[in-house]
């Protein structure tokens, strides 16, 4: 496996990030409002989980659509920067 993994070109690569991000929302999905609830600031005040759903749909949204522009343009130098972002 890590040898198919060294083999990948960096547009390929990107779409790892893209797994992570899943794995990251799925691990913090059932907790998280909750968490929010129990800081103080404005920021946690009425925050919600359509709030929370919302905001990483629309972050998901961006990284599958820069990295399907990056494998559409490899060599795209913009796009490069904003995957490594």
């Amino acid at each position: 496996m890590f040898d198919r993994i060294r083999r990948m070109r960096f547009e390929q690569l990107v779409w790892l990030s893209v797994i992570n991000y899943i794995i990251h929302f799925a691990e913090e999905v059932p907790r998280f409002v909750d968490w929010m609830h129990g800081r103080e600031g404005k920021l946690a005040q009425g925050y919600t989980q359509r709030k929370f759903n919302t905001e990483n749909a629309l972050m998901f949204s961006s990284a599958v659509i820069l990295t399907a522009a990056l494998n559409l343009k490899p060599r795209n130098r913009h796009l490069r920067a904003a995957a490594l972002g």
